[in-house]
């Protein structure tokens, strides 16, 4: 499918269409007052149902059908249809994910994301290693020991260690990672950056120097008897909690910590991210979810121990479960910050813009010959954070979806056909990109 972008935001900006999307968005917020609790329950009621759909979809591939529904969950929950527009809820829901399913086999089929990212790109371990090759993955295996081998290194001399620690293989969300470290979500970025910039550089040839003297080299050497056919997951975290230096903080140290700004400081912070009873301690003080309900690659473990001890295969796998994983994955979507956006219609990729700037827009074309079935937003991790379904009944009309994410950003795509079909996109966001900041250290 062809396209054009308008490179030149001053030419012909469509000021009415865009005043219109406004309107209709003001009027679509006041009639789609629905709670999310409402739509999570739409859902939840019909997982058994979609589900099995979705396997259908995928060949029988538990996983996949599971990251399908997954997915339409987010786009059902933070959609903007009104729920009466909706004459059958289970119909759209399935069109939803026969649409996402088409979308993910034209991405496989072009490889699309895998080879311009490393490993280290990804906001965290799980999808940057899902989204590996399989004939990557035994050098994958190795750069994620050397990222945490690094991580492990630098957390003694600079917070990036331990943000790293905690975003990349503790599986915290940003805004998690700034009640630990008792500071924001822009210093919390800041930190991520410098973290993967260093580690990129500790991957290529070992030409990152530490300022605490420690020798990169021989800490490599130290971890080679982690080389073994266990979870990788498991071999990551064991290397993170056996680097654990200094003594415990008890629970009155821990309240000090997080009652004066100044308390934490590197080495204590370096403690808490690599020892899993404080880390724990600080997720109860704080009120996050503890170490058990985050680690996925435990379940694993748990299913090992109870097939040991009780002789079954029960999981615990039951709604209270679904709720926490789809929760977990609603917030990852709202707190991930792209780079890049990249939009597919019909799951064919048409175009891809930078984020900049605080409001990014582009305007696309579309060949008039091919009827437009629905529209993805996609950032350059490949995490889908705006899917536009378009109902052909209104072919003539305007469509529209937005999304509202974490720290004031949101995300916008309308479509028209009067002459010619017209896709507009517009990302904002009100934070100006990360630079180097001198509050690092």
């Amino acid at each position: 499918m062809r396209s054009k972008f308008d490179h030149n935001r001053g030419v012909k900006p469509q000021r009415r269409v865009i005043q219109k999307v406004r309107k209709q968005m003001l009027d679509q917020r006041r009639v789609a007052s629905q709670p999310d609790e409402k739509r999570e329950q739409l859902f939840t009621e019909r997982y058994e149902s979609l589900l099995a759909w979705a396997l259908r979809l995928t060949n029988r591939q538990q996983d996949a059908a599971e990251d399908l529904v997954q997915d339409a969950f987010v786009q059902f929950v933070l959609g903007t249809t009104p729920l009466e527009q909706i004459e059958n809820i289970e119909g759209y829901l399935r069109r939803m994910l026969r649409n996402m399913h088409v979308s993910r086999m034209s991405r496989s089929a072009q490889h699309l994301y895998e080879s311009a990212l490393s490993v280290a790109d990804y906001d965290s371990f799980r999808p940057g290693w899902t989204a590996i090759e399989p004939s990557r993955r035994m050098q994958a295996a190795e750069e994620l020991h050397q990222i945490c081998t690094y991580a492990c290194l630098r957390k003694q001399s600079s917070r990036a260690g331990s943000v790293l620690i905690l975003r990349f293989f503790h599986d915290y969300l940003p805004t998690e990672i700034a009640r630990v470290l008792n500071s924001s979500r822009h210093c919390v970025d800041e930190w991520q950056r410098l973290a993967r910039r260093e580690a990129k550089l500790y991957m290529g040839q070992g030409r990152l120097r530490f300022v605490n003297g420690k020798s990169p080299r021989a800490q490599r050497q130290s971890v080679a008897y982690l080389r073994s056919d266990c979870d990788l997951t498991l071999d990551l975290r064991r290397l993170i909690f056996n680097s654990c230096e200094g003594d415990c903080l008890s629970p009155r140290e821990l309240k000090t910590v997080y009652s004066e700004a100044d308390a934490l400081t590197t080495p204590r912070l370096a403690h808490i991210v690599s020892c899993a009873s404080c880390l724990d301690a600080v997720n109860s003080l704080l009120g996050l979810p503890l170490l058990a309900q985050r680690y996925q690659a435990e379940f694993f473990e748990s299913k090992e121990s109870t097939h040991d001890e009780a002789g079954d295969g029960a999981s615990g796998d039951g709604s209270e479960d679904l709720t926490t994983k789809f929760a977990h994955k609603l917030r990852e979507t709202l707190e991930h910050k792209p780079h890049e956006l990249h939009i597919a219609v019909n799951g064919v990729p048409v175009s891809s813009f930078k984020v900049s700037s605080d409001s990014s827009e582009l305007n696309l074309n579309l060949t008039p010959n091919e009827p437009v079935e629905f529209v993805e937003v996609c950032s350059e991790q490949g995490v889908l954070l705006l899917l536009l379904n378009i109902d052909p009944t209104e072919a003539r009309g305007e469509q529209w979806a937005w999304i509202e994410l974490s720290e004031g950003r949101s995300l916008e795509a309308c479509f028209r056909d009067d002459n010619g079909p017209i896709l507009h996109v517009i990302y904002k966001d009100p934070e100006p990109r990360p630079s180097r900041s001198h509050v690092l250290r």
